[in-house]
């Protein structure tokens, strides 16, 4: 026979219901607008092709953010357009994007998703994972907050070793 009490069965619910809600799978986004994502998606990889950095700053919000990999936060259209720009200077002439989930949240969205960048040569220069955050606007769904990071493996340079080590 249980001999509990009601004071220590509450932190049990407590602890229950907590455990329940982070576990709970997200919610999805609409048909509609997983749909409206994915084409703004493909609009980034057809202005990355093109090399149009201004083109692709426009699909962001006006008060957007890129959290690049081992740089600094990018923040407003016209440093998102010069990031953009650097990069295909640099040698990045294609992007791909392969969206893994899309969760609704009302007047804004969490993509999950996967991106390969490439040379002009269709050579992989990179390719990793990112999340954005989307924000419903007058002018349809913008990209709000974007961040990637690259799933390639960093080359460690061979320890040196002494040469003490014959002794």
């Amino acid at each position: 026979m249980w001999t509990g009490t009601r004071s220590s069965v509450a932190p049990a619910v407590v602890l229950l219901v907590a455990l329940a809600a982070v576990i709970a799978p997200g919610p999805v986004a609409s048909g509609e607008d997983e749909a409206a994502i994915r084409a703004v998606d493909a609009q980034f990889v057809e202005r990355f092709a093109a090399g149009d950095s201004a083109g692709l700053a426009s699909l962001y919000t006006e008060d957007a953010q890129l959290l690049p990999p081992n740089a600094d936060i990018v923040s407003g259209r016209s440093a998102i357009a010069a990031f953009w720009q650097a990069a295909m200077e640099a040698g990045v002439k294609g992007a791909a994007l392969e969206t893994v989930e899309v969760l609704g949240l009302g007047e804004m969205a969490c993509e999950v998703g996967r991106y390969r960048l490439a040379n002009a040569e269709g050579d992989i220069l990179d390719q990793g994972k990112y999340i954005v955050i989307w924000k419903k606007t007058a002018s349809g769904w913008q990209l709000h907050r974007d961040i990637w990071n690259s799933s390639v493996a960093i080359a460690v340079p061979a320890a040196e070793t002494s040469s003490n080590d014959d002794a």
